[in-house]
């Protein structure tokens, strides 16, 4: 009988136990469960798991629910040693990081979600006072991820093969990434920043990340637009729209927050009116930013391609 995993391809603890079970080919009955949709507090699944979250593997009548608990339990009964290697040594670093990530690198989550809610301007005052703090808690975070990658480790406990903790680290802080929030990275953490590169050639990468591209459309995003790298390039910010034909005249296409400023500001991506030569590919946009406390709207006008890419002036 296959153990069946209840899980959702936007969590990240999910993310990281199928990434576990692909790479070992290993075949899991997956329940897909949206805890967006409340489908983890419906009577049924809370009397398969009290705790109401995601992942939770059903090996029978045996029901493990956390993470890790989860990875190590098939690692053990599967024989996955170089995931879960039984050196005594290795093995005490792998339950210190699971014991660290918890309060650490699982704070990766927040700011994505936070930031998520802000850009598509759902944001509260709570979210945005939390924003202020992201950059010490990302220093913090990979200060002590850096300490880890010393002594020539390739991985977070091992200087050969990457373990189960690599998968759950990896899956949360890639969504930094795709905020645009690691610029500096390469500079400020170098083993982190190669510890990333090195992990995107993990086996079954690009399948276990491909359903967040699925999950920005959802918000109308891409990775692209949300990244606030981006939006402090005012020139260039139509540049990185996709296409976005099924929105109507004057309705906004997304928002960007700019943190130059020290209270945060908005930039408003909208459509207007297309030109009266619209066969001819051109299209108008306009910029806007709006402070919270100043009244003034300032625009910028460009004229669009039909990829949506500004033309160059």
């Amino acid at each position: 009988m296959k153990e069946e995993l209840y899980a959702s391809p936007i969590s990240q603890p999910s993310r990281a136990v199928y990434w576990l079970c692909k790479v070992n080919n290993h075949p899991i009955e997956y329940k897909y469960t949206d805890s967006g949709k409340g489908e983890t507090r419906t009577e049924t699944f809370l009397q398969l798991s009290p705790i109401g979250k995601i992942p939770v593997l059903k090996d029978g009548e045996f029901v493990l629910t956390e993470s890790h608990a989860i990875m190590f339990y098939l690692a053990d009964k599967h024989g996955w040693e170089s995931w879960c290697p039984k050196d005594l040594k290795i093995r005490a670093r792998i339950q210190e990081y699971t014991n660290w990530h918890h309060l650490n690198t699982r704070r990766s989550s927040e700011i994505f979600f936070n930031q998520l809610m802000v850009n598509i301007g759902r944001g509260t005052p709570a979210m945005e006072a939390m924003l202020l703090k992201k950059h010490k808690v990302i220093s913090d975070m990979f200060r002590i991820l850096e300490f880890w990658l010393r002594h020539g480790n390739l991985y977070l406990v091992s200087n050969t093969k990457p373990t189960v903790v690599d998968l759950s680290c990896y899956n949360e802080v890639v969504q930094l990434e795709v905020m645009g929030l690691l610029t500096d990275v390469q500079k400020d953490f170098p083993k982190v920043a190669a510890w990333l590169k090195r992990m995107k050639d993990v086996p079954y990468h690009d399948e276990m990340l491909a359903p967040m591209g699925k999950f920005f459309r959802k918000f109308k995003l891409s990775a692209n637009i949300i990244m606030s790298a981006v939006a402090k390039s005012f020139k260039n910010a139509f540049q990185v729209l996709t296409p976005v034909r099924e929105y109507g005249v004057g309705k906004r296409v997304t928002r960007v927050i700019w943190d130059k400023y020290a209270e945060p500001s908005f930039w408003e991506v909208v459509r207007i009116r297309p030109s009266p030569d619209l066969k001819h590919g051109k299209v108008f946009g306009r910029f806007t930013f709006r402070g919270k406390t100043d009244p003034q709207v300032k625009r910028m006008n460009g004229v669009l391609k039909k990829d949506w890419s500004l033309y160059e002036a």
